[in-house]
């Protein structure tokens, strides 16, 4: 009588087991498509996480170009006005008008810049941008009353002070899109850039009594320490 419950309890497992087999299979199945769709779509966000910062890093490479090229085209504009002014030695000076183009063109870049720079880029850009903003009152103060010590004074500024405030700007810029080594001091090339601004252009404003404001247009938001 065991023996005969036995068999039948094995011949139940069996047809059990026959039964469950596609069941079991299938599961496999769904939990394998499952791990399969999981890593489709994982992958999918990684390939999104990267095209995302490939796109970021196209755009701030371009705003960089971009905002170089500004730089060099304005500070180019603005050392051939203080030559004509020397060679003109007269007042009232040539017309301003002339710097009216690449000063337009350098404000679009520099308002880009404030939205997308991070804060180190930004700290030596708000420089660059009042080294300009004093020179453009400078010139705006020469071009009525012409004084050559002064022309010469800014003309010397633009080839050795903003020279190389245009030259540690682009290696911040360059560091930030990876391609170059950090300045070695940045604090101390900065602080010896904004002294030798001030220095320079700054207290001759002061002295000439032309208010900060005087020819206002762009100013920056961030400002550099010990500024």
């Amino acid at each position: 009588m065991s023996g005969n419950l036995t068999a039948a309890f094995v011949a139940l497992i069996g047809i059990i087991g026959t039964l469950a087999a596609p069941i079991t299979t299938q599961r496999s199945a769904i939990r394998a498509k499952k791990h399969e769709f999981d890593l489709q779509r994982q992958q999918r966000a990684e390939d999104r996480v990267h095209e995302d910062q490939r796109a970021e890093l196209a755009e701030k490479r371009a705003l960089y170009a971009d905002l170089n090229q500004a730089v060099r085209t304005f500070r180019a504009a603005v050392e051939l006005y203080v030559q004509d002014l020397l060679d003109q030695a007269t007042s009232p000076g040539p017309a301003l008008d002339v710097l009216d183009e690449p000063r337009r063109a350098y404000q679009i870049e520099y308002a880009r810049a404030q939205m997308i720079l991070p804060e180190y880029p930004m700290i030596i850009t708000s420089e660059i941008n009042r080294s300009f903003n004093s020179a453009y009152r400078v010139l705006a103060q020469l071009q009525k009353n012409y004084d050559a010590d002064k022309a010469a004074e800014l003309q010397q500024w633009l080839y050795d002070g903003f020279s190389e405030a245009a030259w540690v700007h682009r290696q911040v810029l360059r560091h930030d899109l990876g391609v170059d080594k950090p300045i070695s001091d940045f604090q101390a090339a900065l602080r010896m850039l904004q002294d030798t601004r001030k220095a320079s252009i700054d207290r001759g404003i002061a002295n000439r009594g032309l208010g900060v404001d005087a020819v206002g247009g762009y100013t920056s938001g961030v400002q550099p320490p010990d500024a």
